[in-house]
């Protein structure tokens, strides 16, 4: 599981997703109370009731299974793969294994006592070519993991596209770099299927 810091790059950015594990937590008998908002009793800041306290983490850098159930090849593979580009070769093949290991994610996440996850689902898993009909078994994955959140009283967030597309798709004549047609382009680009 990933608890991206404030300078990580993993975060939101607009500081709703937080891992903070000291100020709220979970007992036997459910939610901790949360204090009201406005100075708590130590004189340090405290967050207003209903805050949901969560964390947050980017498809290829946790799930791993770079092969597995279908999914296929992402420009982060590629660019990974060059030599240079990453210090000490590594890759996004294993990671933290999440795709394998999201039942133990969820359970950390609930000993913590966070209230929310919010995670990015892989393109090249869910439809490995970019477009074209979806890979069920991708859909799967994602299906299992919010079902093991709701079981863990924790709300999925889901981030639809975070960088993480199929590696042809950069290359077609319909899109940018980015994976979307350049506005130039569109009006000539078929619309997907």
């Amino acid at each position: 599981m990933t608890m991206p810091g404030p300078n990580s790059g993993g975060g939101s950015g607009n500081g709703q997703t937080v891992g903070a594990p000291a100020v709220s937590g979970r007992s036997a008998e459910g939610p901790a109370e949360r204090p009201a908002e406005g100075p708590g009793p130590n004189g340090l800041l405290s967050f207003p009731r209903g805050f949901t306290w969560g964390s947050a983490s980017a498809a290829y850098q946790i799930e791993g299974a770079a092969v597995t159930d279908g999914r296929g090849p992402s420009v982060w593979d590629t660019f990974a793969r060059a030599p240079g580009n990453v210090r000490g070769g590594d890759t996004g093949d294993i990671a933290c294994d999440s795709y394998h290991r999201y039942r133990e994610d969820v359970a950390l996440m609930a000993e913590l006592g966070l209230d929310g996850y919010r995670f990015s689902v892989s393109w090249p898993r869910v439809q490995p070519g970019g477009r074209g009909p979806a890979n069920q078994r991708g859909l799967d994955y994602y299906k299992r993991l919010l079902d093991e959140l709701d079981a863990h009283g924790i709300a999925g967030a889901v981030t639809l596209y975070h960088w993480d597309l199929p590696r042809w798709l950069p290359r077609t004549t319909c899109c940018s770099r980015t994976g979307w047609p350049p506005p130039r382009f569109a009006p000539s680009c078929p619309a997907p299927r």
